[in-house]
């Protein structure tokens, strides 16, 4: 085994790069330029050709490694916007505590929330004017509902019969009301679990400046909601939600699942890290979708689209040509689908190390890695990256 590829095997072992990509580089390493016999003249100068082919090798793995990396600083970038805001949250530092907590799933959370429902614990009914709703949860199901009359109901469950530090805070002050796990940050030891029911009158499930909750484990339920800025937040659960408009829109969970249906926003930011992201339905000027390492589905229309992904799946259908779309993944698979429209699209890939495919004939400069093709009248402009794996362009 030479240097090559054993520094190849490493990259393996150290998740740097895939199998399937170890086993491309070794391939065209075996069937390289073979050494020159040696001559009984003196020999020539060094051909080019087979140190051209080591460099491009190194090349590709400082590149694969830049990716790796990227694909690390992402994900923490990603776990850090869902974490930004829950300091208000004292997160158990035990990390039996803690694995507790995330190790939760959000049917788990659902059979606690049925049986927790024969032990409501209400608090008094609130009113006055109601601008911004902030919620901070550890565990347990978070879901607002639209009620009449003219008051705030604010009702928690628990299995566990609760002591007066381990109940919700809330304030109401300046027009925010401000919704907080409670005192006592977790009974130690026992990793248990309160649901929250909050019901607003039908101007504030409509009205609102801000909207914003921000769970560690469980669900949030949220349906046909409009506020200026909706901002939800997960790290271990399930985010569901439909028919939510906001001027500014972001959903977010780091190895939970996203089920969201009929989105309006003029900016739109959805991401995963390592669970499921779906969409059905999304409408947006703006559409920022990313994925780290798990999956991310969508169908919609915007203006302006960013697809990424790390390592995992982003895929997105849109029903009619967007003005401009960006379209990227480190070692993972982007996919973008198209209407056939004769409005068409311009189209620039480069994918060295990767692969480009395309359903559509493009006419232009069209190289196997690397090009700019146009379809139809060529409007709509689309950049296609990736680094090791693969971007697509198909047919809707």
């Amino acid at each position: 085994m030479n240097d090559e590829q054993r520094k190849i095997l490493d990259m393996v072992e150290q998740g740097i790069i895939t199998s399937e990509d170890a086993a491309r580089l070794l391939k065209a390493l075996d069937g390289g330029p073979a050494a020159p016999q040696k001559p009984a003249a003196p020999p020539p100068p060094p051909a080019a050709e087979p140190a051209s082919g080591f460099h491009d090798l190194r090349r590709l793995g400082k590149e694969l490694q830049e990716g790796a990396a990227e694909a690390a600083r992402l994900a923490m970038e990603e776990a850090k916007k869902a974490l930004k805001g829950l300091g208000k949250i004292q997160f158990p530092t035990d990390s039996q505590e803690a694995e507790n907590i995330l190790g939760a799933n959000w049917e788990q959370e659902d059979e606690d929330f049925r049986e927790a429902q024969n032990s409501p614990l209400e608090y008094p009914l609130m009113a006055g004017e109601l601008e911004n709703l902030n919620i901070q949860w550890i565990r347990g199901n978070v879901e607002l509902r639209p009620t009449e009359g003219g008051e705030i109901r604010i009702t928690e469950y628990s299995r566990m019969p609760l002591e007066e530090r381990e109940k919700t805070v809330v304030t109401l002050e300046d027009g925010e009301l401000s919704i907080a796990w409670g005192k006592e940050k977790m009974r130690q030891g026992v990793p248990y679990s309160k649901h929250l029911l909050v019901e607003l009158p039908e101007n504030c499930f409509h009205g609102l400046e801000e909207l914003e909750i921000k769970s560690i484990a469980g669900n949030i339920r949220l349906q046909g909601f409009s506020a200026e800025n909706i901002t939800l937040s997960q790290i271990s659960g399930r985010i569901e939600v439909s028919e939510l408009h906001a001027e500014e829109l972001k959903l977010s969970a780091v190895s939970g699942q996203i089920t969201a249906r009929d989105l309006q926003a003029e900016d739109l930011d959805v991401s995963g890290v390592s669970g499921e992201v779906g969409i059905t339905g999304f409408h947006a000027e703006d559409a920022n979708l990313r994925i780290v390492t798990g999956s991310l589905n969508a169908f919609g229309d915007c203006d302006e689209l960013s697809l990424d992904s790390v390592s995992g799946l982003a895929s997105v259908t849109l029903n009619r040509l967007p003005e401009e779309a960006n379209v990227h993944t480190v070692s993972g698979r982007s996919v973008l689908y198209l209407p056939d429209s004769e409005d068409g699209f311009t189209v620039n890939y480069h994918a060295k190390f990767g692969a480009f495919h395309c359903d559509f004939p493009l006419t232009g400069e069209l190289n196997a890695k690397s090009g700019e093709g146009a379809y139809g009248d060529g409007d709509a402009e689309i950049d296609m990256n990736a680094i090791s794996g693969a971007v697509e362009l198909r047919r809707a």
